[in-house]
C-alpha cells in the first residue's frame, strides 16, 4: 500500500525536478560600443536542470560609463546558440538596434530607453515559436528603418515592416 500511494509521487517529483529549469551563469558575453556614449552587451546564460539543454541570451545597455548595466531583453532559445553578433547595431552616439528571434529593441537617445517590439504581442494572431523571424533589420540616423522577417510559409507573418520613429511603431506598408 505504501508503495502504491508514495512511488507515484515519487516519480512525480524527481520528474518535475528534472524538467525544472534554472538559468545558470554567464558563459559568453558580447559588447560593442560607440566611444564613449554607450555601449550594449549579450550576455549567454546556458540552463541548469533543464529538459532540454537552452540558452538565454540578456541583452543590456549602459551610457556614459556608467558602472550600472540596464536590461533592454531577455530571448530564451531552446538551443544554446553562440551570441548573435550581427544582432547588436550601433548606428551612432545615440541610435542603436539589437534583435533576436521575434524580438528587436531600438533606443535613439543612447541607451537610456529603449521601444521593444515582439511578434508574440505584435503580429495579429501570431503561431509562435520560429526562431529565425527577424532576419536582418536596417535603422537609418533619421529613425526609418526596415526589418526584414523570414517567416514560417502560410503563417499570419509579414516579410516585411517599417519604421519611421527609431522602431516605436513597425507597420507592414512604407
Amino acid at each position: 500500500m505504501f508503495l502504491k500511494r508514495i512511488l507515484p509521487t515519487i516519480i512525480i517529483l524527481m520528474a518535475g525536478l528534472i524538467s525544472f529549469s534554472c538559468i545558470g551563469e554567464v558563459d559568453k558575453t558580447f559588447q560593442n560600443g560607440w566611444q564613449d556614449d554607450f555601449e550594449v552587451k549579450v550576455e549567454r546564460k546556458l540552463e541548469k536542470y533543464g529538459f532540454v539543454p537552452g540558452a538565454y541570451y540578456i541583452f543590456s545597455s549602459r551610457h556614459s560609463k556608467s558602472e550600472n548595466w540596464q536590461e533592454i531583453m531577455t530571448f530564451r532559445h531552446d538551443d544554446p546558440l553562440d551570441i548573435p553578433k550581427e544582432s547588436i547595431q550601433i548606428i551612432n552616439d545615440k541610435v542603436a538596434v539589437v534583435f533576436m528571434g521575434w524580438k528587436a529593441a531600438v533606443t535613439s537617445d543612447a541607451g537610456k530607453t529603449w521601444d521593444i517590439w515582439n511578434a508574440e504581442k505584435d503580429i495579429l494572431d501570431w503561431k509562435g515559436v520560429n526562431y529565425g523571424l527577424i532576419e536582418k533589420i536596417t535603422m537609418a540616423e533619421d529613425g526609418n528603418g526596415i526589418m526584414i522577417l523570414d517567416p514560417i510559409p502560410n503563417r499570419n507573418e509579414p516579410k516585411e515592416l517599417y519604421t519611421t520613429d527609431f522602431g516605436k511603431t513597425w507597420k507592414q506598408t512604407k
